[in-house]
């Protein structure tokens, strides 16, 4: 029997670099979910991250400063259109990217980005920084910029 080892349900990557933006990523399957976390923390954002959408609802809770949900669609119980839908109505403006083993219509996410799975790591930071570039002007794709450097 193959396990597949897991952190602690909600974890925050490193401290929070000045002006970086946070990203909270919910996936149930942890093992993908870390290693976003883990590129994007390389990357230089604020990575939280969380395992269901219970857990990602509580991180909101204690959390002031969300600055893009990237979350995958199809999870148990809550799912994550659904997450991304309360986010949008409790966070008005905050820009929402799915992750999606099937395809989803573009119009039926309101202008939220898709990523359709399988991904390779440097299309989460295109989609990441598309869409924290859409909701903040140049400023995220500056420090995309910044961070290469």
């Amino acid at each position: 029997m193959n396990s597949i080892p897991t952190l602690p349900p909600i974890c925050s990557y490193g401290k929070r670099p000045p002006g970086a933006k946070t990203v909270l990523i919910v996936d149930d399957f942890a093992p993908l979910g870390e290693l976003i976390a883990s590129h994007l923390s390389s990357c230089g954002y604020h990575v939280l991250v969380a395992h269901n959408a219970a857990e990602a609802r509580d991180v909101a809770a204690g959390e002031e400063q969300i600055d893009l949900l990237l979350t995958d669609v199809n999870m148990p119980g809550l799912r994550g259109d659904e997450l991304a839908a309360c986010f949008a109505v409790e966070r008005p403006g905050i820009p929402i990217v799915l992750m999606a083993n099937e395809p989803i219509s573009l119009a039926a996410v309101a202008g939220w980005g898709v990523l359709q799975k399988p991904f390779a790591l440097a299309e989460v930071q295109v989609a990441v920084q598309r869409a924290l570039a859409w909701r903040f002007g140049n400023s995220s794709q500056e420090h995309e910029r910044n961070m290469a450097a």
